[in-house]
């Protein structure tokens, strides 16, 4: 069932009853419905309805809806927002939020406010660690205008459930993305780069490998290629060739496969000679059997420049191929004094594939093994922007696992 109020723009749906999803919904027509079975099974479809009442708002009537959880991983530190809607005709000035999650009620208070008839206030709440299994979140609205009185207590509170998916430990996905300032269509991988960033960034290490362009790096560059289609791809953990845009089913596979070690990078700097020595410990929480081998990439960001090959083709100027980040409203070429590239891959060591010997061919519970590495870094390349993502490669290729920090972070670690 689907109840969707055409004056409020809030939609629901049930299934056998009960409530699966709530959304506001700015196109306020119903034409026709689409069902997607899941394979190998059967779909039968009848008596379909369709009714309307007309809905006439009240007086004061403050409505929950919508709740964004703010992520979907156990562990992860979200901030959660809470959407309120004036379902009512008088102007709302104040109310209070309750976030009701695993056992704790989060409260914001909003005061000094004007939300007129129909208008929604987004409300961003305390953040939080979401915690591993079935869960129930409960956004409630309350002392609306200093309590004087709602005029509609059932559309107060929200409810939604929520079953976080559980990593393995200590587990860090790779992903990297092939592209390069001539590719008209590349926009689109730097905006699903940036958005992986932001949402899984304690579970993500990503790398940009350009090709044909003032940031190549050769040996990277080659190395990707032999993988990959086209341009943009994306390789999840080297899992195989995937759009940019499609690197999600990749990433939560890999996300719940437990690695073989868990890696813990460490380094030393020396800002004179600018020599950075880089050390990878890889202590193994199972056995394994093969040769695994050991690699270190280095990446940047904000990396920015003038002149030949720095300006970025972009297929999505104008808009005519829909909205990718921003990117719809500049053009093609973007002028390289607006482009900032991220996740910029400018060394790995000592090769795409990596090199075995660090790692012996049988391993048990609790070995510990250190691969080190030594980059010396150009002063056009600004070390406090800089990533180290040391690897441990399968041996049929596939990344393992992965250790991801700053410069700064491997120091504090220790060599």
């Amino acid at each position: 069932r689907i109840v969707a109020n055409l004056t409020l723009k809030v939609w629901k749906a049930y299934i056998d009853g009960v409530l699966v999803g709530t959304w506001t919904n700015g196109v306020n027509s119903v034409a026709s419905t689409d069902f997607f079975p899941i394979q190998n099974s059967q779909f039968y479809v009848d008596d379909v309805s369709f009714d309307h009442q007309t809905y006439t708002l009240q007086n004061l009537n403050a409505m929950v809806s919508s709740i964004n959880v703010g992520g979907n991983i156990a562990s992860q530190q979200v901030t959660p927002t809470v959407k309120v809607l004036n379902a009512g005709v008088t102007a709302i000035t104040s109310f209070d939020v309750d976030f009701n999650y695993n056992g704790t009620i989060y409260t914001q208070n909003v005061t000094g406010i004007n939300l007129a008839s129909l208008a929604t206030y987004t409300v961003t709440m305390p953040s939080l660690n979401l915690a591993p299994g079935m869960n129930n979140v409960v956004a409630t609205v309350y002392n609306v205008n200093g309590g004087a009185g709602d005029n509609n207590p059932n559309n107060d509170t929200l409810i939604e459930m929520i079953n976080p998916i559980v990593p393995a430990p200590g587990k860090m996905v790779v992903g990297e993305e092939a592209t390069g300032t001539w590719c008209q269509w590349c926009p689109r991988g730097a905006v699903f780069m940036d958005l992986y960033e932001t949402k899984y960034q304690d579970f993500w290490a990503g790398i940009a490998v350009h090709n044909g362009d003032p940031m190549t790096v050769a040996d990277y560059d080659t190395g990707i290629g032999s993988l990959i289609g086209g341009y943009p791809s994306a390789l999840v953990d080297r899992m195989g060739d995937v759009d940019p845009s499609g690197m999600s089913s990749d990433f939560f596979t890999r996300l719940q496969t437990a690695p073989k070690a868990t890696l813990l990078n460490g380094a030393t700097w020396d800002p004179n000679t600018r020599v950075l020595n880089v050390s990878v410990r890889y202590t193994f929480s199972s056995g394994a059997n093969g040769n695994y081998k050991s690699a270190c990439v280095l990446t940047e960001d904000d990396v920015t420049g003038t002149g030949a090959g720095w300006s970025q083709s972009n297929a999505y100027a104008g808009g005519n191929n829909g909205v990718m980040g921003g990117y719809e409203s500049l053009p093609s070429p973007v002028p390289a004094a607006q482009m900032v590239y991220d996740h910029v891959a400018r060394a790995i060591a000592p090769s795409f594939t990596g090199q075995t010997g660090v790692v012996p061919s049988s391993t048990a519970v609790g070995d510990s093994y250190t691969a080190n590495f030594t980059f010396t870094l150009p002063t056009t390349w600004d070390e406090t922007q800089m990533h180290i993502v040391g690897m441990l490669i399968e041996p049929q290729g596939k990344i393992d696992n992965a250790g991801y920090t700053t410069i700064d972070g491997a120091v504090q670690n220790g060599y």
